[in-house]
């Protein structure tokens, strides 16, 4: 997800630069409305992404002076992951002399919630892995299951299995739609983990590599798998 973010605000940013530097130089600020989901079916991975977005646009004030020496203005619209919310968003905005707007989120996937949940589940979900080689994705309507089999040094096959919380939902020809959106959804994800997962790897192998140092905010999985392993190969 790390990765997503970080595309993603790379790729708004370019394209503000090229709306916005002939302009620049006119203008005290460049205004740009944010539409976000920290609410809603997807909040989780929401929030995590409003907070990239406003991290990098203040890095860019802070580091560069906004672009084009004009400073950044960024308002933010909750939309809760819906398309009509976020159509009231960019209504309320349009007059302000955006620039840009980042594409809004659309209708997410909507099933029916596992009974009895509390209210933190509206805005929540949960990663647990089952060292070695099993992680699970707990969310309020589904659930995914990610398998790891190891078949050589430099090669493991994946597989995903995603579970819902209503025999309706997972079979019914009424969700079939929103589980195929929901499936592709994580394979992009889950594709772009893939893709990060493997350049580590192969830097780990590269002769100048000395052990790296772990990251007390990012790292604390990778370090609990490595104790663990290191553990079990001392005993």
């Amino acid at each position: 997800m790390l990765k997503k973010l970080t595309v993603t605000a790379a790729a708004f940013a370019t394209a503000v630069t090229m709306i916005a530097e002939s302009k620049a130089q006119a203008e005290d600020t460049l205004y740009i409305p944010m539409t976000t989901y920290r609410t809603g079916p997807f909040a989780a991975n929401g929030t995590a992404n409003a907070n990239g977005m406003w991290d990098y646009f203040e890095m860019l004030n802070q580091r560069d002076g906004g672009i084009g020496g004009a400073k950044l203005v960024v308002e933010e619209c909750e939309t809760g992951y819906n398309a009509q919310k976020g159509v009231e968003c960019y209504e309320s905005t349009k007059g302000k002399g955006a620039l840009v707007y980042n594409p809004n989120y659309g209708d997410g996937p909507a099933f029916p919630d596992f009974d009895g949940l509390p209210s933190k589940w509206d805005k929540a979900a949960e990663y647990p892995s089952f060292y070695p080689n099993t992680l699970f994705a707990f969310h309020r309507d589904h659930f995914w299951a990610a398998h790891l089999d190891p078949k050589a040094h430099n090669r493991t096959i994946e597989r995903v299995e995603i579970y819902y919380a209503s025999e309706e939902a997972a079979t019914s020809p009424d969700f079939a739609a929103k589980r195929e959106l929901n499936a592709k959804m994580w394979k992009e994800v889950l594709s772009e983990d893939l893709f990060v997962t493997q350049g580590m790897q192969k830097g780990r192998g590269a002769p100048g590599f000395a052990g790296g140092v772990f990251s007390a905010v990012m790292d604390s999985p990778t370090h609990a798998f490595h104790s663990w392993v290191a553990e079990r190969l001392a005993a």
